[in-house]
């Protein structure tokens, strides 16, 4: 019996659920912290969160870019980092 929950595929696959649920909800939910991102988006309103997240945002880069005068790193790398950083917001579902 534990044996074969252990071999059991724990990622999600779009074919076996319901058509009732879009797509493109489906591959938000399978983000990391996209259900968490939505719940808070629902929770606070869409302008109101669009407003903290950019602000987040901002404070982000505003980090990345004194870490990289601070060292001494050049503008296209320090802006290469920034690019980096929102792909990897994208992949993470942060930007859900």
């Amino acid at each position: 019996m534990i044996a074969s929950f252990l071999r059991m595929p724990f990622n999600i696959k779009l074919q076996n659920i319901s058509r009732a649920i879009p797509i493109a909800t489906l591959q938000l939910i399978q983000k990391i912290f996209a259900p968490i991102v939505i719940l808070v988006r629902n929770y606070l309103g869409k302008t109101k969160f669009n407003k903290l997240r950019g602000q987040a945002i901002a404070l982000h880069s505003k980090v990345i870019t004194n870490v990289c005068n601070r060292i001494g790193i050049e503008r296209t790398t320090r802006q290469n980092f920034i690019r980096t950083a929102r792909d990897n917001g994208k992949k993470l579902g942060l930007l859900a």
